[in-house]
Formats: C-alpha cells, structure tokens, sequence
C-alpha cells in the first residue's frame, strides 16, 4: 500500500511541476477555431416561457435574442434567477425582453479567443454571443465551450485524475 501511496504522489509531482502546455499562440487563434454551434435564438417579443423551453430542449444556458434578425440581448440562468424566480409571477404573459440583458457585449468569429477570456472574466459572463459584421447572431461561446478548447490538449490528464484529492493517511483515531 505505502508504495502505491509514493508512485501516486510522484506522479502528482510531475504534473505539478511540469511547465503549462497552453500555449500564448492557442488563445492568440480566431473564435471560429471553437467550432462554434448554431445560436439558439428566441424574438424578443417571445415570453419568458418560451426561452425557458428552448434552454431546456437544447440543455444549454442562454437564448439570444433577436429583433428584426439582429441581437438585442442575451437570457442567461444568471438572469432567471436574478430578475425572474421569485418576481416574475406569469412567465407565459411576460416577453424575454423584459428580464434580458440588453445589449450584451458581443465578439465576432475573427476575433481572438483571449478576448473571449478577458471578457468573461472581467465581466463575469459565462456566455458571449458571437454576430457577423451586422449585428445579426452567429453563435455564443460558453465558459464549457472554452474550457474544452483549451483542455483538448490536457484530456488524458485531467480524465486521469481523481476526483478527491489524495491529502495523505486519514488521522481518524476512533472506530
């Protein structure tokens, strides 16, 4: 047991102290390298029950939304339970627009992927909608959609790990 203990903690080490693979030319690549999926979008004057289905049916966690063909706003789990769940009372009578985001900060597909990180991270977003030169929706990277751009080099590595950490002998003195 002691040495499986050792081979584990050794192999922790290596990976530890291994120099990062992500490389500054990966994130410096255009949007469209994320293989970005149709957006989903629903018309503003759509209710919020309706964008509620579509997140559901496409177990995703944004809708776009549209007027005329061009983005207007984002609906986010972030704004159903910030301005919906408990203030809302008639999600069939009441339209998206009222609980959007209005005019969400956007990116486009020639865009650079760091720019996709800076904006999630400064702004605290989880979704950035992508539109063409118009204005008019291409698609919406997810903070899961990143991620697995990024980590498609570290797959091995990171579905090799355990899911606890190992943190050495339990101390437990009593039985």
């Amino acid at each position: 047991m002691r040495d499986w203990i050792e081979e584990e903690l050794e192999l922790l080490t290596a990976v530890v102290d291994r120099p990062s693979e992500l490389e500054e030319d990966k994130m410096a690549g255009p949007i469209a390298d994320l293989e970005l999926k149709p957006p989903l979008c629903v018309s503003e004057s759509s209710c919020i029950q309706q964008a509620l289905d579509a997140m559901r049916e496409h177990r995703t966690g944004s809708v776009l939304v549209t007027a005329g063909g061009l983005l207007v706003g984002i609906f986010t789990e972030r704004d159903l339970m910030m301005k919906v769940v408990g203030l809302v009372n008639d999600l069939r009578g009441t339209p998206v627009s009222q609980v959007m985001t209005a005019d969400p900060v956007c990116l486009q597909r020639h865009d650079a992927i760091i720019y996709v990180m800076n904006n999630m991270h400064i702004g605290h977003f989880r979704h950035i909608p992508i539109v063409d030169d118009l204005g008019r929706p291409e698609g919406v990277v997810s903070i899961r959609d990143l991620m697995d751009f990024l980590l498609a080099d570290q797959r091995a590595l990171v579905a090799n790990v355990t899911c606890e950490p190992f943190r050495g002998q339990p101390t437990r003195e009593s039985a």
